[in-house]
């Protein structure tokens, strides 16, 4: 919903038909808004967080696979001269 000031504010709607007329048109309806901005904003940090906190992830997938592979070629390389 666009406020007065420019903004916008998500707004949770609920609303029921309470009387009909003969033919089945409504009269008149009841309902509540509730503004569900800060949720909205918190659900919005918690996906940034969780998208940063995967791809540290990934970055230290890739550290362990390099650190594991940098190993075992200084391993070999120990063991021929060894030989």
């Amino acid at each position: 919903m666009l406020t007065k000031d420019g903004s916008y504010k998500w707004i949770l709607d609920n609303a029921k038909i309470v009387q009909r007329d003969a033919n089945g048109c409504a009269l008149r309806m009841s309902g509540t808004h509730l503004d569900i901005s800060d949720r909205k904003q918190m659900e919005e940090e918690r996906d940034k967080l969780v998208e940063s906190l995967q791809e540290a992830l990934n970055e230290i997938k890739t550290l362990k696979g390099i650190s594991a592979s940098v190993g075992m070629s200084g391993r070999m390389q120990s063991s021929q001269s060894n030989s």
